[in-house]
């Protein structure tokens, strides 16, 4: 071991799970970040006794593992997890009660973003404490914590025996803490459950012929340390449990449908691979929903093409394909890379979903009625540039987190009403086709089709375009009429280089007025000009995509009946090909027509 521990206060030493092997590895691979830092800010409304407080937070340390746990890897063959006997937690004190409520709060808010970014010492306890008083009778409970130690459920577990404690402690009772099962015998459990999915070939077939494809390809924004950000959306959940219980799917099912169709949208994909995360608590053993300990795995969810299909259709379809996926959660996500010959550096995904049933929120708060306690702030960080946490509350509440060096708030703000929307029209038009669906609101809507598009210009009927453009160009001959590739072209040299093209046209290439010309050109600095040109000899130009296969080039060609092609080293049989490659130099040497 890279430091020696007294033999006499080691309980347990557990080799890490596949979960805790990945966080261990991007955790030193990132060697200055906060990766996988989670913090829980409360706000506490009334007298709190801070020496109780601190004592029942020890009570609750002696009763789950997970809190008395350190991790070593250096000199020894795999890592591992150390459960001590006795390992106090850092906790912090501080009175701010003695400053104005601004200034007080701005204080609060910088420890909160400092200690969002401290970096914890794995060798060490990853967690800590701090209790802050704000005002006579007001305080905020700081919890932060490594992720590698335990889940979001098992922070539900440990604020409820927490409170449960220092009230019990404060009312001069004996504390009695819910008897559980020990943290080895989950351990346990899950270990046994890997081995058995160990050599699934399922993830294989699963995701055959998937291209990885990242949603964020480029970062911006902030330099590090970025910031985690979070935007929260509501929606009423009513309908969402009417419409689980008449189609007999869950009400998760229906949640990762919107957000794989939403996905797709954004992306434009038509296959697209998000995470899911689930929980690996061993359901055989009573009481496993009562220990603490990092029980998640996160596991890939696909969604294919589906926009001929009705969002009914997509929903059912994704329900049966979980109930297989589901029989297969122990499956590490790490495991999965390695099927996929992927390096453990690699992500299938950079868009996560979370469901959260455990009971962390206003329903866990208002249960503790002893005490007036808020929410003041959730952080993590997970790592992953979009995270979306949908909690079936009383209403159900969608939390998206995100990086803001990878997203920006605008961007955050329009995915999130988006996949409330979508959310709802899944719910209210079920038989729609998922490809009719519009994403925007009816505000959006009008704005795009009629205020954006409401470019009605008067001009005079007997004037044609060039005629139009060389007034232009008489009134502003050194603005700019062309960027292209860099480069800007002014009116002046616009109407010079058309001029000498239309001169070309007509003497080199015999253009006659009526005839056709086809131009195929990429978007360059010569497509106008030959427009113009052709224009101004009195023929018309036919467009042609330099995208097209030589049949359906050749069959416009014929059937257009042109003589002239103005193309790049293009070739086609029968007509007069004028190669801008080779024959530009010859049309700028022309004089103007």
């Amino acid at each position: 071991m890279n430091e020696q521990l007294d033999k006499e206060n080691v309980q347990d030493i557990f080799e890490l799970n596949m979960i805790q092997k990945g966080m261990l590895f991007h955790h030193l691979n990132e060697v200055t970040g906060n990766l996988y830092n989670v913090q829980l800010a409360l706000l506490f409304e009334g007298t709190l006794q801070t020496e109780v407080f601190i004592e029942a937070f020890r009570i609750v340390q002696s009763k789950n593992e997970s809190l008395r746990s350190v991790f070593r890897w250096n000199e020894v063959s795999r890592p591992i997890q150390i459960v001590l006997k006795q390992c106090p937690a850092a906790i912090l004190v501080h009175d701010y009660s003695a400053y104005d409520r601004t200034e007080s709060a701005a204080m609060v808010e910088d420890f909160i973003n400092k200690d969002q970014q401290e970096r914890f010492d794995l060798t060490q306890l990853p967690v800590r404490m701090a209790i802050i008083r704000t005002a006579p009778a007001s305080y905020i409970i700081v919890l932060s914590h490594h992720h590698i130690l335990y889940d979001g459920w098992s922070t539900a577990i440990m604020l409820e025996e927490l409170f449960s404690a220092y009230s019990q402690l404060t009312s001069n009772q004996e504390v009695d803490i819910v008897d559980k099962p020990s943290y080895k015998m989950i351990r346990q459990a899950v270990k046994r459950n890997e081995a058995a999915e160990e050599d699934s070939g399922y993830w294989r077939e699963y995701l055959k012929d998937y291209e990885i494809t990242s949603l964020f390809p480029e970062r911006h924004g902030s330099s590090e340390p970025f910031a985690i950000k979070r935007m929260e959306f509501q929606a009423p959940k009513e309908r969402l449990e009417a419409f689980a219980s008449t189609h007999k799917v869950t009400k998760a099912t229906i949640i990762y449908a919107a957000y794989g169709l939403l996905l797709q949208q954004y992306g434009n994909m038509p296959d697209i691979v998000f995470g899911t995360t689930v929980s690996d608590r061993s359901a055989a053993i009573r009481g496993h929903d009562r220990v603490m300990g990092n029980f998640i795995n996160t596991i890939p969810l696909r969604i294919t093409a589906s926009g001929d299909k009705t969002l009914l259709e997509v929903v059912s379809a994704l329900n049966e394909e979980l109930l297989v996926r589901n029989q297969l959660t122990s499956t590490s996500y790490a495991g999965i890379k390695n099927m996929l010959g992927l390096k453990v550096s690699d992500d299938l995904f950079d868009c996560l979903i979370v469901i959260e049933n455990y009971p962390l929120g206003e329903q866990l708060i208002k249960s503790l009625s002893t005490f007036n306690i808020k929410i003041k702030s959730v952080y993590g960080n997970a790592g992953i540039p979009l995270v979306a946490t949908v909690f079936f509350g009383e209403e159900l509440i969608f939390e998206l987190s995100y990086m803001d060096n990878i997203i920006s708030d605008d961007f955050a703000a329009s995915f999130g009403k988006r996949l409330v929307k979508l959310t709802e029209e899944i719910l209210s038009n079920p038989n729609r086709k998922a490809a009719s669906v519009s994403l925007l609101s009816d505000e959006e809507e009008n704005w795009l089709t009629n205020e954006f598009n409401a470019t009605k210009t008067g001009y005079a009927l007997d004037e044609t375009v060039l005629t139009l453009f060389n007034n232009q160009a008489d009134r502003t001959p050194e603005k700019t009429a062309i960027i292209t590739g860099g480069k800007s072209i002014s009116y002046r040299e616009l109407q010079e280089i058309s001029s000498r093209m239309a001169s070309y046209l007509e003497t080199v290439a015999g253009v006659k007025p009526g005839e056709g010309v086809g131009i195929m050109l990429e978007r360059e600095e010569m497509l106008v000009p030959s427009i113009l040109g052709v224009l101004a000899t009195g023929a018309a130009y036919i467009p042609i995509d330099p995208e097209y296969p030589p049949h359906r080039v050749r069959n416009i060609i014929d059937s257009s009946g042109l003589k002239v092609l103005i193309t790049r080293s293009k070739q086609a049989e029968g007509i007069t090909v004028l190669d801008l490659d080779h024959c530009t130099g010859d049309i700028l040497r022309q004089s103007p027509a």
